[in-house]
């Protein structure tokens, strides 16, 4: 086999330790836990776009799903969360959900995600 040379610019130095100090809100993270095992009777699937991963071991399957606040922390501020207030979404969902809202600049409703990523695919 062929040496690949890589070019210099496409080399990225990380694993600097660096010290932040940063606010964030508060996340229960036995929230997650509880929501996975409220939904995992019906069956884990993904709020936006249906998927389940079926063929992926039972062991790790919970992995391929977050919880994703219906109403965001920063709009509520301190309160009670119930699991009617979240929604569970694929990893891949969830990041396209945030996204969208960073681009609209405002909240994006999980119906309102799943018409604008659905939306864009049907139009091919």
């Amino acid at each position: 086999a062929k040496d690949v040379v890589v070019p210099a610019e496409d080399e990225f130095y990380e694993g600097r330790v660096l010290t932040r100090l940063h606010y964030t809100r508060e996340r229960n993270p036995r929230i997650r836990a509880k929501l996975l095992q409220a939904r995992s009777s019906a069956g884990l699937n993904c709020e936006i776009c249906a998927i389940s991963y079926p063929s992926v071991l039972a062991n790790i399957h919970d992995a391929a799903f977050e919880a994703h606040h219906v109403v965001p922390l920063a709009e509520a501020g301190v309160r009670v969360t119930r699991l009617a207030d979240m929604a569970l979404l694929c990893a891949c969902c969830h990041r396209l959900i945030h996204r969208i809202i960073a681009t609209e600049r405002r909240w994006v409703t999980v119906d309102e995600a799943r018409r604008i990523i659905f939306a864009e695919n049907s139009a091919v």
